[in-house]
């Protein structure tokens, strides 16, 4: 994880000392919220998602370079086993690729790589505890209100992500769970807005 961060900080580093830069701070948010009931015991189930994710880029061309930090949280709660609560963290770098079209819309393609960790706990007591990388493409549309503002959406994401989990209370149940898919639920919509400032536009 250190040797990732390290390089991130050489990675961003390097577009900071570029003359005349055009950079780009923004971020995406996301919420999904499901609520079933059992029938016919009457039990409910309500998971509530949320998705914050700040960023800060560098504009070269058609393309973006950057930093983002991914911020998930997501609530379960059981009529019969109480709360349980998930909070992860992820730091990653980006290469995006605009399409813009002369009526300032377009799409976009953002590859991700980086690190993974968090943890969860029952009634505000932990149980498991993350640690993991990814990495992963998803797509976009973008929108730009003036030669600075826009606003942007994106809806899933193809990724693969590789998560260790640890038991604070009993190190027998550990284990590496990894995935690869397409992902399609709705924690994978985002909406955001950006912002670019210091140079002249590269939209």
């Amino acid at each position: 994880m250190k040797k990732i961060l390290v390089i991130t900080a050489l990675f961003l580093l390097t577009f900071i000392t570029v003359s005349h830069a055009q950079f780009v701070i923004g971020g995406n948010i996301g919420f999904s919220a499901n609520n079933t009931k059992a029938e016919p015991t009457g039990d409910t189930h309500k998971i509530t998602t949320i998705n914050m994710v700040p960023r800060f880029g560098y504009i070269f061309g058609d393309n973006w370079a950057g930093i983002e930090v991914g911020i998930n949280s997501s609530t379960h709660e059981n009529t019969d086993l109480g709360k349980d609560k998930t909070n992860l963290t992820t730091i990653a770098p980006f290469f995006r690729h605009n399409f813009i079209n002369a009526n300032n819309m377009g799409v976009w393609l953002e590859a991700q790589a980086g690190v993974v960790f968090g943890k969860s706990d029952q009634d505000g007591t932990d149980y498991a505890k993350y640690t993991g990388f990814g990495a992963g493409i998803r797509p976009g549309v973008i929108f730009y209100v003036t030669e600075s503002l826009s606003f942007e959406a994106s809806f899933g994401r193809l990724a693969f992500r590789q998560m260790k989990n640890a038991n604070p209370n009993d190190s027998s149940i550990n284990s590496t769970n990894s995935e690869f898919g397409l992902n399609l639920n709705g924690d994978t919509f985002l909406f955001g807005v950006n912002y670019s400032f210091g140079g002249a536009s590269e939209k």
